[in-house]
This record gives C-alpha cells, sequence and structure tokens, in this order.
C-alpha cells in the first residue's frame, strides 16, 4: 500500500487513472461517506476527519498533477492534462464550497 501511495504522490502512475479513479473517484466516495457520518460525532471527530481529508486531496491533486505533466512530457496530451487541472480546481471548490447542512445528518 506505502509503495502505491508513494507511487501515486511522485507521479508515477498512468495518469487516466490518476484523474478517474483516485482523484475523481475517491472524491465521490469522500462525499458518499460525509453522508453517512452522525451529527451527532464530536467536534474531534469532525476535525479529525477534516484533517484527513484535506491530507487525502492535497495528495490526490499533487499525484494527478505529476502523472499528467509526465504523460505530457511523453506524449504531448494537453487534453488530460488541462483536464486534471480543471478537476483539481473543480475538486477544491466543492470540498470548499461544500454546505455542511449536508452532511452529517
Amino acid at each position: 500500500m506505502f509503495r502505491f501511495t508513494k507511487s501515486h504522490w511522485q507521479g508515477l502512475l498512468p495518469a487516466y487513472l490518476s484523474l478517474f479513479v483516485i482523484l475523481i473517484g475517491l472524491r465521490v466516495i469522500i462525499h458518499l461517506v460525509y453522508g453517512v457520518v452522525p451529527a451527532s460525532l464530536p467536534l474531534i471527530g469532525i476535525a479529525a476527519l477534516f484533517t484527513a481529508d484535506m491530507i487525502l486531496i492535497i495528495w490526490q491533486i499533487t499525484g494527478t498533477l505529476r502523472a499528467s505533466e509526465n504523460r505530457l512530457g511523453k506524449s504531448g496530451d494537453t487534453l488530460l492534462y488541462w483536464g486534471s487541472y480543471g478537476a483539481s480546481i473543480v475538486a477544491v471548490a466543492i470540498m470548499i464550497g461544500a454546505d455542511p447542512d449536508n452532511y452529517f445528518k
């Protein structure tokens, strides 16, 4: 597992895997998890969940952008390159702008 995590961080995984599975797929799963977390969760639990999510999104975006930059250098695939940046911006915007009332029900 650590090797996979490190490989993604370094941008060594395929760019499509990084974008569609690690960035987009895991973001969808994270938002589904937030939807089932009970509102009675103590503040320390919410803080821990939020901190883990922040660390995860930094890892996701860093690895995805590095992988797309590596692919751009090898194949000149600008669509994947700019798509990765666009998806990263959208992921952060959704995370920042998410309505807390929709979570922790």
